[in-house]
């Protein structure tokens, strides 16, 4: 094989289904080896977070409510990729418009022991949350949190730190807890297929967007 594997075919390799090739491949590839490796962190991150069967269970019992979801994304429920097409409420900085029913790039999930509940309503001011990342390609991330309406800090990664470079479903490796007071907090993000630092993050999520970056913003409302 001259290419490099996919995500897919690295899954399928994860889950002993792949073709002597792609074990032939990756055996002489430390590229694919690397992305092998980061894959399995993703998953084992994910497992331990979350019951994979409940989560499984929760999607089928929803696709199974909504018939006029298309079939090629039920198929995606089994496995992680079903998190690519969770529903959230996102206020676009592209159009500025409020949605629901739209699949986003960035989710906010309530956790609760070991479940978790897609971010839709107010929370406990004391909540835990998890970030997930889905992009559309390697894309370089950068989260932010506004406790003040325009005022940003970052949370992932750090503000002198490279873009997080993100390829496939990803979850933040530390848990957000909220800080206990009422008033309402966003969290805002920024997803670039080029280099950006958190200052023109800042920038984008104000009023300059760029043609090569999708952000947006999530709020967060508390009771």
């Amino acid at each position: 094989m001259s290419e490099h594997l996919s995500d897919l075919a690295l899954d399928a390799l994860r889950l002993g289904q792949a073709p002597e090739a792609v074990h032939t491949h990756l055996k002489d590839c430390p590229r694919c080896q690397a992305r092998s490796a980061e894959l399995e962190r993703a998953a084992a991150l994910f497992r331990e977070r979350f019951e994979v069967s409940g989560l499984a269970a929760e999607a089928l019992a929803a696709a199974a409510k909504a018939p006029s979801v298309p079939w090629w994304r039920r198929a995606l429920v089994p496995g992680m990729a079903a998190l690519a097409t969770t529903l959230v409420v996102v206020i676009s900085l592209q159009d500025n418009l409020r949605t629901k029913g739209a699949a986003s790039e960035v989710e906010l999930f309530v956790l609760s022991g070991q479940s978790r509940t897609l971010l839709e309503a107010a929370v406990d001011p004391r909540a835990h949350l998890a970030l997930s990342v889905t992009p559309q390609g390697l894309r370089n991330v950068r989260i932010l949190w506004s406790e003040r309406p325009g005022q940003w800090s970052a949370l992932a990664p750090e503000a002198t730190a490279p873009a997080w470079e993100v390829r496939g479903p990803t979850w933040l490796d530390r848990e957000i807890v909220l800080d206990g007071a009422t008033e309402p907090e966003t969290l805002g993000y920024v997803l670039c297929t080029s280099a950006v630092d958190h200052d023109a993050a800042v920038r984008m999520l104000t009023d300059a967007p760029r043609a090569d970056c999708r952000m947006g913003m999530i709020q967060v409302l508390k009771r």
